[in-house]
């Protein structure tokens, strides 16, 4: 299966899920080299989990701020609205 995104591990947001201090707001920046983007990029799915498993271990929000190479940005307040219908250990 091919997607558009590199394999899982080179994102910077992945790594971010084993901080020893509380995340407060991380930022997702893409730029193409000829041309603009479109719209502002978003987190993988696996970088969405890793985000919004830090959000519940620390208790408290992670804001997101997507920006494209165009500066158009989007703020999402808490990272449980990029990835809906997700499970915690609790469902185990």
């Amino acid at each position: 299966m091919e997607n558009a995104s590199y394999s899982i591990g080179t994102c910077t947001d992945y790594i971010s899920n084993y901080p020893k201090s509380i995340i407060t707001t991380i930022a997702v920046y893409a730029e193409k080299p000829i041309g603009k983007l479109n719209q502002p990029i978003t987190s993988c799915g696996m970088c969405r989990k890793a985000l919004l498993e830090a959000d519940n271990k620390q208790n408290s929000s992670i804001k997101i701020i997507m920006i494209g190479n165009d500066y158009n940005f989007f703020v999402i307040n808490n990272c449980a609205h990029l990835l809906p219908f997700t499970f915690d250990g609790c469902e185990l």
